[in-house]
């Protein structure tokens, strides 16, 4: 699964292990050299992010959060990211000082339209997807105000 740089993995079915594990990951682009013109050869490995042992975060300073399950959860977490680059507001409410936040109902606001739901059911059906990214550990939320962990 992939929502923005965050991904993970998920062992559907195995034989000799438990089902439904997720694994979270991050791709990162190693130089190889030059081929014969002078081009960079580059190519990924795989980077395991379950642990913050090695150091290896989805994004520096930010814990590893499971990504969104549910379509809406998804859609709204995709929504968020505008909304967050472009918010002046930073560290209310007990979020880290250079953490960008936004009040949940500014969230509604500018996530529900992307909803592909009744239209009177936007509202409701957002507010749901962003309580899923609080409680999953995507958000973080206090005294109205939430932000990306």
């Amino acid at each position: 699964a992939r929502v923005g740089d965050r991904r993970e993995w998920v062992v559907h079915k195995a034989k000799d292990g438990k089902d439904g594990e997720a694994h979270p990951f991050r791709l990162r682009i190693v130089d190889l050299g030059a081929d014969a013109d002078g081009e960079p050869i580059t190519s990924c490995v795989v980077d395991d992010c379950s642990s913050n042992a090695e150091g290896a975060e989805l994004e520096p300073g930010r814990p590893n959060a499971r990504l969104p399950k549910g379509g809406n959860q998804k859609i709204v977490y995709e929504a968020l990211g505008p909304l967050f680059r472009t918010s002046h507001t930073f560290g209310r409410a007990g979020a880290p000082p250079t953490r960008p936040c936004l009040t949940v109902e500014e969230a509604v606001e500018g996530t529900r339209e992307r909803l592909v739901v009744e239209p009177r059911r936007r509202g409701e059906r957002a507010r749901q997807a962003i309580t899923g990214l609080i409680a999953t550990g995507v958000l973080d939320s206090n005294e109205g105000w939430i932000w990306l962990k």
